[in-house]
């Protein structure tokens, strides 16, 4: 897995974690090896990382550990941390009645012309 929005936002994250001088905080100049050793981590578990989808949900993350602790995370507290998913919103099933007449009665004769699929055996 390399995904380089990823080891962007890793790297901003733990930069910006690091300018808060947490209890246990790394040196400075280990930061771009630990984004690397955090990156491999994230690659190892059962996810697909999509950047539209997880980039804010990762700056989220580092934002809560950085309100909410006093000493430096482990990427366990990272991975932790990671909002879920959003749910995507889920429309009501179309019902006919909704339909204006002349869309149902449409829709009517051409299924009352189509014949109906056969069962592959």
């Amino acid at each position: 897995m390399r995904h380089e929005w990823m080891r962007e936002s890793i790297l901003k994250g733990l930069q910006g974690l690091l300018v808060l001088r947490l209890d246990g905080s790394p040196a400075a100049d280990t930061v771009p090896a630990l984004a690397n050793a955090w990156l491999a981590i994230l690659g190892k578990l059962n996810r697909i990382w999509d950047e539209e989808r997880d980039k804010r949900r990762l700056s989220m993350a580092f934002l809560a550990i950085a309100t909410y602790s006093d000493s430096w995370p482990s990427p366990n507290q990272f991975i932790k941390s990671i909002p879920p998913v959003d749910e995507p919103v889920k429309l009501a099933a179309p019902t006919s009645k909704n339909m204006p007449p002349e869309i149902r009665d449409a829709l009517n004769k051409f299924l009352s012309k189509s014949k109906p699929l056969e069962a592959k055996t």
